[in-house]
């Protein structure tokens, strides 16, 4: 049987739930949904949250982030 070899992926973006910063989350729950059919992978994440991004990927097994100071 083949083994795969994790690829790492380093993805950086902005996401929230903060109306006066004008972001969303749906760049979050694009790269989850785009991560979730690529796998297997090592996922980093450099991220701007602003309100429920980090939790948004944690919930979804994502756990290598890294927050960039806004």
């Amino acid at each position: 049987m083949k083994s795969h070899k994790k690829i790492n992926v380093l993805i950086r973006t902005v996401g929230g739930q903060n109306k006066s910063k004008n972001v969303g989350l749906g760049h979050i729950h694009r790269i989850i949904n785009i991560l979730d059919n690529l796998k297997p992978i090592n996922a980093y994440f450099l991220l701007e949250d602003y309100g429920y991004a980090k939790k948004t990927l944690k919930e979804n097994k994502y756990t290598k982030i890294i927050n960039i100071k806004q």
